[in-house]
C-alpha cells in the first residue's frame, strides 16, 4: 500500500508539471494566437487589405494582394468566425498554431498558421489548410472535364501559333497571373514555339484521362492524353475555382511518339 501511495504521489506530481508546462506554453503563445485572430477577422469582416498589409514581410513576398484575394474565397476564410488553436509551439521569434477555424454557417477546416515576431509585434507569415479549405469545389463531370481540358489546351495552341500569350495569359488564374507574366509562360515553352509545334489535332480527339479527374487540396487535378499522331499530347493542368469559373493555376505540356 505504501509503495502504491508513492506511485500515486508519483503520478500526480508529473500530471502537475504536465499542467504548469501546457499553462507555460499556451501563456507564451497567447499574443501569437491573438494576432492570428485578429488577422483572420480583417479577413473575415472584408478588411482582407488590411490584413495583407499587416502580415509579415515574408507573407507579401509570397503573394502579391490579388492572389490573397482569391485564396480568401477558394478556402472559404472570407465567412471566418473564430477558431480554437489545440496545438501550439513555440522556438524562438516563431509560434505554429494548430487548430480550427469556424464559419459563418457552422462550417469548419483544420488550419496551421505560423507566426513571426517583429519587434514587439507577431505577424503571420504563412497559413496552410490539410483539408484543402472549403471552397465548395466540386469535381466536374467527365464531358465538362474534357472541355476544360480542351479548351485551355487550344487556347495554349493559339498563343503558341501567334508566338503571343497575353491572350492566353488572361485567361489564367489569379496566382498564376500574378506570379508569371505572359512573357514569361512563353519563354517557359520556348521549345514549342521555336519548334513550330501545332496542337490543333486534340480537336478530333478526346482526352484519356490518368487517373481520373479528382480535387487535391481544393485544385482540381486533370492529367492524361490526348491520343493523336504521329505524337500523343500529354498534359499535367491543375485549375482552380474563380467567380464560379475553373482557371489554370499549372500547365505542363509534353508530347510522345505514340505507341
Amino acid at each position: 500500500m505504501k509503495a502504491l501511495k508513492w506511485i500515486l504521489i508519483g503520478v500526480a506530481g508529473l500530471m502537475v508539471v504536465v499542467g504548469v508546462v501546457v499553462w507555460l506554453i499556451f501563456a507564451a503563445t497567447g499574443p501569437a494566437a491573438e494576432a492570428a485572430n485578429t488577422f483572420l477577422e480583417h479577413v473575415g469582416n472584408g478588411r482582407v487589405e488590411q490584413a495583407y498589409k499587416e502580415a509579415a514581410p515574408l507573407f507579401r513576398q509570397r503573394q502579391g494582394l490579388a492572389a490573397f484575394r482569391v485564396a480568401v474565397r477558394h478556402f472559404g476564410i472570407d465567412k471566418y468566425a473564430s477558431a480554437s488553436w489545440n496545438s501550439r509551439e513555440i522556438k524562438g521569434n516563431r509560434t505554429i498554431l494548430k487548430g480550427t477555424i469556424t464559419l459563418r454557417g457552422g462550417a469548419s477546416l483544420p488550419a496551421e498558421v505560423g507566426l513571426s515576431k517583429i519587434g514587439d509585434t507577431w505577424r503571420v507569415y504563412g497559413m496552410t489548410f490539410p483539408s484543402g479549405g472549403v471552397s465548395g469545389a466540386t469535381v466536374p463531370p467527365q464531358a465538362e472535364a474534357e472541355a476544360l481540358v480542351s479548351r485551355s489546351l487550344l487556347d495554349f495552341n493559339a498563343a503558341l501559333q501567334r508566338k503571343d500569350f497575353s491572350a492566353f495569359h488572361a485567361t489564367l488564374s489569379a496566382p498564376m497571373r500574378e506570379k508569371y507574366t505572359a512573357e514569361q509562360i512563353q519563354g517557359a515553352f520556348h521549345k514549342f514555339v521555336v519548334q513550330g509545334i501545332d496542337l490543333s489535332a486534340i480537336k478530333d480527339s478526346r482526352p484519356r484521362f490518368e487517373p481520373a479527374p479528382h480535387l487535391n487540396k481544393g485544385t482540381l487535378a486533370l492529367k492524361g492524353r490526348f491520343p493523336t499522331r504521329p505524337s500523343e499530347v500529354h498534359f499535367d493542368l491543375g485549375y482552380v475555382k474563380e467567380g464560379g469559373q475553373w482557371r489554370l493555376i499549372d500547365i505542363n505540356v509534353r508530347l510522345e511518339a505514340a505507341k
